[in-house]
């Protein structure tokens, strides 16, 4: 069965899909590192969970995981799951991003 996309419809909605997913990380750690440093938030990640002690290093270490992550599905692009799975991660994301916001809402 042929995809209803054509392949460079495709490849904008693989490429803003995936751009979009990184701004909701670099959203998500800024907000994660705001709220622990005033003490309302926790990481949830156990691997990055230790790293918020060193800013810089947390940061980092989001940033590479993510990006490492989103390049190997930008590589696997012409595979039929990538495009579902990239949209399943952004909606993590997204949850995530809800998520904080109704911690700061809750708090306000």
């Amino acid at each position: 069965v042929e995809s209803s996309i054509s392949k460079s419809d495709r490849f904008i909605l693989e490429a803003m899909t995936l751009s979009a997913t990184l701004v909701l990380n670099i959203i998500d750690a800024m907000m994660t590192l705001s709220g622990f440093q005033k003490g309302i938030l926790l990481e949830l990640n156990p691997l990055l969970a230790p790293l918020l002690a060193t800013p810089w290093l947390f940061v980092g270490a989001k940033m590479g995981l993510v990006v490492v992550g989103l390049g190997v599905l930008w590589k696997l692009r012409a595979h039929r799951w990538t495009l579902p799975g990239a949209f399943g991660l952004f909606l993590v994301y997204s949850a995530v991003l809800v998520y904080h916001l109704y911690g700061l809402l809750s708090i306000v």
